[in-house]
């Protein structure tokens, strides 16, 4: 992204040359159909398919929800529901960061002298 050139006149990461928006059924059929043939991806291979792969692997490398969910302008909830399944294990790093936490300080309570 940082190699493309500026616009001034948009705002759009990948308009089109008079600044608009990207016909989605023409960019299927002149750009994306060809690109799936040369790599030969088992179709269906859809654009939001994309979407569902970035999400995936950005679990996969221990992004937290709440950001994942930022970036991808969605909810936690609709993280939860659609990859919750690559969330499992989460509650056990969530544990490990808290005890490790506890031991870099302490125990909770013995710092009150309780």
């Amino acid at each position: 992204m940082d190699a493309l050139p500026a616009r001034l006149d948009t705002g759009l990461p990948f308009p089109t040359s008079c600044g608009g928006l990207i016909n989605l059924d023409k960019f299927r059929r002149r750009e994306w159909a060809p690109a799936v043939a040369a790599a030969a991806i088992a179709r269906p291979a859809r654009i939001y398919d994309l979407r569902s792969t970035f999400a995936s692997r950005a679990l996969a490398a221990g992004a937290p929800v709440f950001e994942l969910a930022r970036v991808m302008g969605t909810s936690i909830e609709m993280i939860e529901r659609h990859y919750g399944t690559l969330l499992d294990g989460s509650a056990a790093g969530f544990a490990e960061r808290l005890d490790a936490l506890d031991r870099g300080r302490g125990a909770v309570g013995k710092e009150e002298g309780r």
